[in-house]
């Protein structure tokens, strides 16, 4: 739910923060206090195109943020789909607006696009104002809404599972099901591609390898020369000055002067293990110099080669894959498109028995979905129904249209949802015909028939904060506290908000906000207050009364909230 607003720079409000409460929730004020600045602030929480014409005059900015906690699982469910990690039970959306009509949007500090806040906050609030286009007015959502109160999640999700099996055959159908010319096409395409692969004989590790060797016939004349230092300065001297000849010459010494030095023996065992080693590493150079160059024929010729078929390989890359092994594995991929072209019709064939078989058990699946939501869609008529009499609106017919959608060739179009089409239609005077939600144009008719269908519908699309936006246009006395009852009545599942100029509406709140305008340093001011019972009484009674407030009229309003505390 909604836990509190804060509000910076927009319209005459200089500063308004808010702290919210469950249940029901009224605003009132006197016309231009500023009631309208609390709804417009909401929009952009969910996401509103701003303009800097709503920033307050002489600032340069504007900001609004919202902090939402007390999620429900389904709403829970529906943030982690949508990508939105929470490291607190919280969300806390901001929208910052500038004076040149720019904004950016965060959500619990972490900037995030326009287009998400709109997917997130529509999971989180849902604002009814008189001229609105609700989520209920789109006959896109009637299906949703039906089956949320069918409860047909099961069924849904086996009918899902075959509903992406057909849509991943009909896929398979359409790939091998090319014209013929283009078919041909295809399969020269992919022939020529194979053998241009196949000719180059390529090997796993074969590029790394030849750049390896490239590296070293470049650089053999410089390698040759280091080795022959290594082995001269160890122990192939010519002129009898490497490190093995002075080691033996200091053996002989050692041994010359045996008698003479103490532990002589031991300095002899360790020189000569040094002779060995010394030895081992210059044969060890001497052996890598035969093994890699000495017997080198025709360096040059050899680097031509090898330049020319890294050249190959670096042409067959730009074409089929950043190295051969993806462009051994695009080979095998084309081979099996190859094959799949070539006997295609005998594969279109086999898919059409497949299709047919699984479009069978769509069918039967989707005809479970229509009957049941045929039952609940009885049930639901009747519920919203006895809502628009308890509303004052019992002349009012409400329906539920269930068709199967039809194909131009008059088979059954499948969708994600089932094979039907569902809108709710109504009729507000007795005699005409029953008619799309979205042509009601009475302003007093839309609000309660919004209300009827929140009222059935309360905790079955997962929003826990909804608000109402002066639905007591065109409405009073009896039917304004009816509409109130009922308001009231759904805040035992869910937070509701209220904006009114009702007396009747106002006085069933559970929490009495008034929005007042001020003049502060010379300036006009929105400011909002929580009402304590005394100060409701007061202003119920500016609602009711005229020009002068007398004390029956203070003791009607004094009488009404008494009435109506629980």
């Amino acid at each position: 739910m909604l836990l509190s607003l804060h509000i910076e720079n927009i319209a005459v409000a200089q500063k308004i923060d808010i702290d919210f409460k469950n249940g029901f929730i009224v605003l009132t004020g006197e016309t231009g206090a500023g009631k309208s600045i609390i709804i417009n602030s909401l929009n952009l929480i969910l996401g509103a195109k701003p303009s800097k014409d709503m920033i307050r005059k002489g600032e340069n900015k504007a900001m609004v943020s919202a902090l939402f906690g007390e999620f429900d699982g389904i709403t829970l469910k529906r943030i982690e789909e949508l990508g939105v990690e929470l490291d607190s039970p919280e969300i806390l959306i901001q929208r910052d607006v500038t004076d040149e009509g720019k904004s950016s949007s965060k959500i619990n500090g972490r900037s995030i696009s326009v287009s998400l806040l709109k997917d997130l906050s529509k999971y989180l609030i849902n604002i009814h104002g008189q001229h609105d286009s609700q989520t209920l007015l789109s006959p896109g959502n009637h299906i949703l809404f039906l089956d949320n109160f069918a409860g047909v999640e099961k069924e849904l999700e086996e009918y899902s599972i075959v509903y992406e099996k057909v849509n991943g055959i009909k896929s398979k159908i359409a790939e091998l099901s090319k014209d013929e010319q283009n078919k041909q096409r295809t399969i020269d395409l992919l022939k020529y591609q194979i053998n241009d692969i196949d000719n180059a004989k390529l090997k796993p590790g074969e590029e790394e390898k030849l750049e390896e060797t490239k590296k070293y016939i470049q650089n053999s004349e410089k390698i040759i020369k280091s080795i022959k230092v290594i082995q001269v300065s160890l122990a192939y001297s010519e002129k009898g000055i490497s490190a093995v000849d002075q080691m033996k010459r200091a053996v002989s010494s050692l041994k010359y002067v045996a008698d003479f030095v103490p532990d002589s023996s031991k300095y002899i065992d360790r020189l000569e293990e040094c002779i060995s080693e010394v030895t081992d590493i210059a044969e060890l150079a001497a052996g890598s110099i035969s093994g890699e160059f000495e017997n080198l024929e025709n360096p040059t010729e050899k680097l031509n080669k090898i330049e020319n078929r890294l050249y190959q390989l670096s042409r067959l890359k730009s074409k089929y894959g950043s190295s051969v092994e993806d462009i051994l594995e695009y080979k095998n991929k084309i081979v099996e498109d190859l094959d799949n072209i070539i006997f295609a019709d005998e594969k279109i064939e086999k898919l059409k028995n497949e299709l047919s078989g699984e479009m069978a058990g769509l069918s039967k699946l989707a005809d479970i979905l229509t009957e049941k939501r045929k039952k609940a869609a009885k049930i639901l008529e009747k519920k919203i129904m006895d809502e628009l009499k308890f509303l004052e609106m019992s002349k009012v017919a409400f329906e539920i249209k269930i068709d199967k959608n039809f194909e131009g060739d008059g088979g059954v179009r499948y969708s994600s949802k089932g094979g039907d089409d569902i809108e709710f239609l109504i009729a507000t005077n007795p005699g005409e015909p029953t008619k799309p939600l979205e042509r009601i144009a009475s302003g007093g008719e839309l609000s309660r028939i919004m209300l009827a269908l929140k009222s059935v519908f309360a905790k079955k699309d997962g929003i826990d904060t909804l608000i109402f936006d002066e639905i007591d246009t065109g409405i009073s006395g009896r039917t304004a506290e009816k509409v109130g009852v009922k308001l009231k009545s759904i805040a035992k599942d869910i937070q509701v908000i209220c904006v009114t100029h009702s007396a009747q509406i106002a006085s069933l709140a559970d929490t009495h906000f008034l929005i007042e305008k001020h003049e502060v340093a010379g300036r006009s001011a929105t400011i909002i207050k929580e009402l304590n019972k005394e100060e409701r009484i007061k202003e119920i009674a500016r609602i009711m009364g005229g020009i002068t407030i007398t004390d029956s009229v203070i003791n009607t309003a004094k009488e009404m909230i008494n009435r109506n505390i629980n």
